[in-house]
């Protein structure tokens, strides 16, 4: 009920918005004496509708939450069987990763087995435009191995103040190179989206002048030498990865004749200009990020991630009615609504494209809780950060000793409606996922470089 005066008039009106009592305002008495009237009928309703709901417990939570093991021969036990069935029903599979972690790949790695199964053969990665052709280009030549990507991210690593940048960043661990391998294997076809990191600009320059025609690469030599020392140069400069020292990176680069005008000439080669395309995205992006206007880069970043898979998967043929998709990213951009970063994603465009199609789609995020941490195991349940203390119901979910499945979906047709109160994380993370998985006592990802 809400009470509002307009014009000498006293409303009070139900729930939906129906009027319920109106008086005109001719006697202050009798207007004070109905107020108090109603405010009473209100306040003695109000405990049923607020007082009487109930928080949402761990048991509460318990009853959606599955144990599973991963074996040679795919998922078993209760929450391996939820997860199979959850797969053969859906045209589109998300699953959204968190970073570093082994364990999570060994995930990929089986759920690839399984999509597989269920005729998937088309996966996409948070690669970048250019690095999607080089993993492309590395497929179709036989090169896609642990290997020959251990040898590109020697050539290309930067190293700052103790931390390692690689070209790659979805290549820089053995597990994750091993799943890529695996979909290789079996004969799928790779997509990208994403932004390019600017460690990756020196292997795309090369990459762009090795496909010139030998004429060509003749008459671009001196240019091509040029920038190369100038992105040399400015690696050098660099000295960690924040808003500050990245924005002097894309000063120097914008301002660049010698840079800037071999990104034109390159373009001479029709195969170029994909890549091309995505360096001078990743410049904005960056200059963006190093201007810290972090809600315009991540709004303006959704956008070019849509369109360039909308248009990708109109080069594929993609028929949204039959075939079907697998789609890896880092966590926030395959939310099914709202992204952490404030932008409607990927995540969300397929949760539509697929509906409207009529078919499923299903949405994976991975979160953990027990990890080693050199010889100690620690436990994100108890971590003061910022996303572990939001989500802590759901991260206590996590067991050492076993996978963890947390089904979302029939956890919102139970909680969603009634009288219950849910915290913000767990709303959040509801209407961002249908499951979660939770790996077992997990460590940091084997580096390959």
């Amino acid at each position: 009920m809400a009470f509002f005066n307009s014009r000498n008039w006293l409303y009070a009106t139900l729930d939906d918005g129906t009027p319920a009592y109106f008086v005109k305002e001719e006697n202050n008495y009798i207007m004070k004496n109905i107020f108090i009237l109603l405010l009473g009928t209100f306040i003695f309703n109000l405990p049923q509708n607020a007082f009487g709901q109930d928080s949402i417990t761990i048991q509460d939570l318990e009853q959606f939450s599955h144990t599973f093991s991963i074996e040679a021969d795919g998922f078993h036990g209760a929450g391996g069987e939820i997860l199979s069935k959850a797969i053969a029903n859906a045209h589109i599979t998300m699953l959204g990763e968190d970073v570093g972690s082994k364990l999570e790949h060994q995930f990929t790695n089986a759920l690839i087995n399984e999509l597989d199964q269920n005729n998937y053969k088309k996966m996409v990665m948070e690669t970048g435009g250019g690095s999607g052709g080089l993993i492309n280009k590395m497929a179709k030549n036989s090169k896609l191995t642990s290997q020959n990507i251990k040898a590109l991210n020697q050539k290309y690593l930067l190293e700052k103040k103790g931390s390692i940048f690689v070209p790659i960043l979805e290549l820089r661990s053995v597990e994750a190179i091993q799943s890529i391998e695996n979909a290789n294997n079996r004969g799928w076809s790779f997509l990208s989206v994403g932004v390019e990191p600017w460690t990756s600009y020196k292997m795309l320059a090369d990459d762009l002048y090795s496909n010139l025609l030998p004429k060509n690469k003749q008459t671009y030599q001196k240019l091509y030498e040029e920038s190369i020392a100038f992105l040399d140069q400015q690696y050098e400069a660099i000295n960690a990865h924040n808003s500050d020292e990245v924005l002097k990176l894309m000063s120097q680069i914008k301002a660049a004749e010698c840079f800037n005008s071999f990104l034109d000439k390159m373009a001479i080669c029709a195969d170029n200009k994909a890549t091309i395309k995505a360096i001078q995205e990743s410049i904005e992006f960056w200059w963006m990020y190093g201007n810290k206007k972090y809600y315009e880069k991540n709004i303006w970043s959704a956008k070019q991630d849509k369109k360039k898979l909308a248009e990708d998967l109109k080069k594929n043929n993609f028929d949204f009615k039959k075939d079907k998709l697998f789609v890896k990213m880092y966590r926030k951009y395959l939310s099914k609504s709202m992204a952490v970063s404030g932008a409607y994603g990927v995540g969300n465009m397929l949760l539509e494209m697929a509906n409207y199609h009529g078919n499923e789609s299903l949405s994976i995020g991975v979160i953990r809780r027990f990890y080693e941490d050199g010889d100690a195991v620690k436990d994100s349940a108890q971590a003061t950060d910022g996303f572990n203390k939001r989500y802590k119901e759901l991260v206590s979910l996590g067991k050492k000793e076993e996978w963890v499945l947390v089904d979302l979906r029939p956890f919102i047709k139970e909680f969603y409606y009634g009288n219950y109160i849910q915290s913000d994380g767990l709303y959040k993370m509801f209407t961002r996922y249908d499951m979660l998985v939770i790996p077992k006592t997990d460590s940091k990802a084997t580096a390959n470089y």
